[in-house]
């Protein structure tokens, strides 16, 4: 099978300042894109952040409760240890 040759239309194809003006959009673009998820990354980092506090927050007020908690409980239990001795006397 021979070769076939091409006949290529010179003035078809786009000229030095038309492939640099696409080139500069696709740049545009593609820059814009970069900026975008950027800034989506970095507030959803932010986001990610915060949420990381509160749960820290949280759980340092719950273990502080839960502190409280057993400090009452065993007061609690004093307490009725106490009224049962009191009563039995």
């Amino acid at each position: 099978m021979p070769l076939r040759r091409w006949k290529i239309n010179v003035r078809a194809l786009p000229s030095g300042r038309e492939r640099l003006k696409k080139y500069k959009v696709l740049e545009f673009c593609v820059l814009f894109s970069i900026q975008l998820y950027y800034k989506l990354f970095f507030g959803y980092s932010g986001e990610m952040h915060d949420c990381k506090l509160l749960l820290e927050e949280q759980t340092s007020r719950n273990g502080l409760l839960e502190k409280r908690q057993r400090k009452f409980d065993v007061e609690l239990g004093l307490l009725q240890v106490f009224f049962k001795n009191s009563n039995n006397i």
